[in-house]
């Protein structure tokens, strides 16, 4: 018997010299029955192997999941959401039916037909139904593979199938379930506020800073107008860097360049630009020569505005800001 699992191997035959057909027959009883095992565990397009049903579990048909249960590993119980979680995963599914403490061959990997799963014959992802422990079409919290337009599954469990989409719970800065999690926190703070977006604008929420951000708007005049304004904090240096852009789409000029500067605030006083704003990047075309962008000091409200200017026709602008903060 094997150390590692519970299960042995007949004896080498020795066949005495004077043998009947009873005799020989069983010998070829049980080649036949290792020769059928082979069939259904390995070459009939399924992985399966022979498990024990674990005597708390309820009886099993075929095509329920089951985990793994019990201490020495070789026995599976009903794939219910309790047995999963206690298990760490769905260990596989069930091939034929089964009692508590009877034998069961589980698929781990494979294809298997709906006549077995009673899946549909729609090509969909398929997933762990927990309170039946029942497979079912779409995503859920355990992906076991996807069925193709023949009712045929793949197992793959912990997949979502060939070029399927992800499953199950979202973690990290993302909250809800896959295929669909929606961003629930930002930079680890866990507030559903944390940002507000739009098309044009992408603003941290009240007391959060943005490392980059983008604002975009468009002006029709030439009056010096606020593309964007990014507080100082006191008792910081900040280095800022804007990239701004100028478009007219009535003829195509343009406009473009990235301006750079350092400030610092100290006793709640006003912000001050260290040394001057450095220009780069200049690209203009058509009356885009004529337009303007600059870094302006808004002493009111303790802030430095991406400021723009142009003419009296439409321009539309857009700027990606960033803000490099230390001190403090």
């Amino acid at each position: 018997m094997s150390t590692l699992f519970p299960a042995a191997v007949d004896p080498p035959i020795v066949i005495p010299r004077n043998v009947d057909a009873a005799y020989i027959r069983g010998v070829d009883d049980k080649l036949h029955a290792i020769e059928q095992v082979l069939m259904d565990a390995l070459v009939g397009g399924v992985h399966a192997t022979f498990m024990t049903v674990h005597a708390s579990s309820a009886t099993l048909a075929a095509g329920d999941t089951v985990a793994l249960a019990g201490v020495l590993g070789l026995q599976v119980t009903k794939g219910v959401a309790a047995a999963i979680v206690a298990a760490g995963g769905v260990f596989g599914v069930a091939l034929t039916a089964a009692a508590p403490l009877g034998r069961v061959l589980v698929a781990v990997t494979g294809a298997i037909s709906n006549a077995i799963t009673g899946l549909p014959a729609s090509a969909n992802s398929v997933s762990v139904n927990t309170t039946t422990a029942r497979l079912q079409a779409g995503a859920g919290t355990y992906s076991m593979g996807s069925v193709n337009a023949l009712g045929m599954l793949t197992l793959r469990i912990g997949g979502g199938g060939s070029g399927g989409a992800p499953t199950g719970a979202a973690s990290g800065s993302l909250f809800g379930s896959y295929p669909g999690p929606s961003v629930g926190q930002l930079d680890g703070v866990a507030d559903s506020a944390a940002i507000t977006c739009s098309q044009t604008n992408w603003t941290p929420a009240a007391g959060r800073r943005a490392p980059s951000r983008f604002k975009a708007l468009q002006t029709t005049n030439a009056t010096p107008t606020n593309l964007d304004a990014l507080g100082i904090t006191d008792e910081r240096v900040v280095t800022i860097i804007a990239q701004v852009e100028g478009f007219r789409p009535s003829n195509g000029d343009a406009f473009c360049v990235d301006l750079k500067g350092r400030y610092t605030r100290h006793a709640a006083g006003d912000p001050v630009l260290l040394g001057s704003v450095l220009t780069r990047d200049l690209a203009t075309s058509g009356s885009g020569s004529t337009w303007n962008a600059a870094l302006v000091i808004d002493t009111g409200a303790d802030a430095v505005d991406v400021q723009v200017s142009g003419g009296a026709y439409a321009i539309n602008w857009s700027a990606i800001t960033t803000m490099q903060e230390g001190g403090g």
